[in-house]
């Protein structure tokens, strides 16, 4: 029969230069590194070699670069000491015992193996150089207050979904439809999940982990996906309007929005205009967890392919046919990450019946489930 597998999280993709934010795991949440995809590496598995990093930084894989992980960071430990043939950050001085660090901080600031430095007051280490702060993330009452930024600059008071605020404001400049190019230095175009109530992709000002604090209250840095940057973004994390429209029939994105801000509906036809699976359309949503696709428990967030999750309605009679499911649809099985079905857990999927080839290889069963 069709079956899916729950809990598998959208994979981070990238357009035009832009970050995503995976802010899931930070100092908060997890107790050793944060891989780039924001899963946490708990204690003491973020003291190995392949997985280094101190609690809420993004892990590091020292074996890439043949060195060895010393108290939560990279460091080069042949004897020969460190310097810029073998260290991208800065070294600890230039003794043969030197060691490399990478997730530099404002103690240890520096780049392309120079000794490290300590950054002075009013200035902070971006991407290995002591700077003076940048504007964006700067605290503002109106937009004139963040005008060194250029004319499209904006005083960011609420996010899209209008439920959670920009403590003290924010000085950003909306970065999506290939603007990106406009962040200033110092800062970064990060393209917030709708998950989160944020739709467009913004500035927002770089850090370097714990050791360099955003503005607080209200902010905190969280690990991108990508090149094992950090970006100031609002504490805690906003959750956005849970789904309450999974299931149900549609012909438009609209009417599976608002809640959630990203809903779409599944349409019935396929692309040659023939019928699809999804027979009088279903709303779903992209998802990172469960609490994003309802807010009762009456959906769930389930794997589709192997980087794609969506929102699927619950059902509690899985390979017994329709059940609770609309006309067209059958309780589907449901299996863990290891491939294992789920006791009495199913959603509502598509009767096999509904377009030729649902089943590929598998014939279809007179009771909609692929055999």
């Amino acid at each position: 029969m069709l079956g899916f597998v729950a809990g598998v999280a959208l994979g981070a993709s990238f357009s035009c230069g832009t970050q995503k934010l995976a802010p899931s795991c930070n100092t908060t949440t997890c107790t050793g590194c944060c891989k780039t995809d924001g899963t946490c590496v708990e204690a003491p598995f973020n003291a190995e070699n392949a997985t280094c990093g101190a609690p809420g930084t993004v892990c590091a894989n020292c074996t890439l670069a043949s060195q060895t992980c010393v108290d939560f960071v990279c460091g080069s430990m042949s004897g020969g000491g460190c310097n810029a043939a073998n260290c991208a950050g800065c070294c600890t001085g230039t003794a043969r015992d030197s060691v490399c660090i990478t997730a530099t901080s404002d103690n240890n600031c520096g780049q392309g193996g120079q000794v490290c430095t300590s950054c002075g007051a009013g200035t902070s280490c971006k991407a290995g150089v002591c700077a003076e702060p940048t504007a964006v993330g700067r605290a503002c009452q109106s937009d004139s207050d963040c005008a060194s930024l250029g004319e499209t600059a904006q005083c960011r008071k609420n996010t899209s979904s209008g439920l959670d605020e920009y403590v003290g404001g924010y000085c950003t400049l909306d970065c999506s439809d290939g603007k990106q190019g406009s962040c200033p230095e110092g800062s970064a175009c990060v393209e917030v999940s709708p998950e989160y109530g944020e739709t467009p992709a913004l500035c927002l000002d770089l850090c370097n982990g714990p050791s360099d604090r955003c503005r607080e209250p209200g902010y905190a840095c969280y690990p991108l996906t990508s090149g094992g940057a950090r970006a100031c973004w609002l504490a805690p994390l906003p959750q956005g309007p849970p789904a309450d429209k999974v299931g149900q029939a549609c012909s438009v994105d609209e009417q599976c929005q608002n809640p959630p801000l990203d809903g779409f509906c599944a349409t019935g036809s396929d692309e040659d205009g023939g019928q699809g699976a999804f027979i009088n359309g279903y709303c779903t949503a992209p998802c990172f967890n469960d609490q994003h696709c309802s807010v009762d428990g009456g959906a769930v967030c389930v794997g589709v392919t192997d980087d794609v999750a969506a929102c699927f309605k619950r059902c509690d009679t899985p390979g017994q046919g329709q059940g609770s499911c609309r006309p067209g649809y059958v309780c589907q099985l449901v299996r863990d990450m290891a491939g294992n079905p789920l006791p009495n857990e199913g959603v509502c999927g598509p009767d096999c019946h509904n377009a030729v080839g649902l089943c590929g290889m598998k014939t279809c069963g007179a009771n909609g489930y692929c055999q």
